[in-house]
């Protein structure tokens, strides 16, 4: 399977049917760096709602395993 068939199927999996890009120049430490942020155009509201339901999950799964210091 090419990269864009596997890219096709994860998206309509998850609800999603494309991406929009934006991107900006930022220089760091006096080198020009190019920075592109691409977000997810969903389906529909309940598909936004699953996928961030989805990464509050996994968030929590890892940060919680480190206990809160005092």
């Amino acid at each position: 399977m090419r990269d864009e068939e596997i890219m096709s199927t994860y998206c309509q999996m998850n609800g999603i049917i494309g991406y929009t890009m934006t991107q900006r120049k930022v220089i760091i430490r006096g080198k020009e760096i190019l920075e592109r942020d691409f977000h997810p155009i969903f389906i529909d509201e309940e598909a936004r709602l699953r996928a961030k339901q989805r990464i509050e999950r996994g968030l929590y799964e890892v940060f919680s395993k480190y206990p809160k210091k005092n």
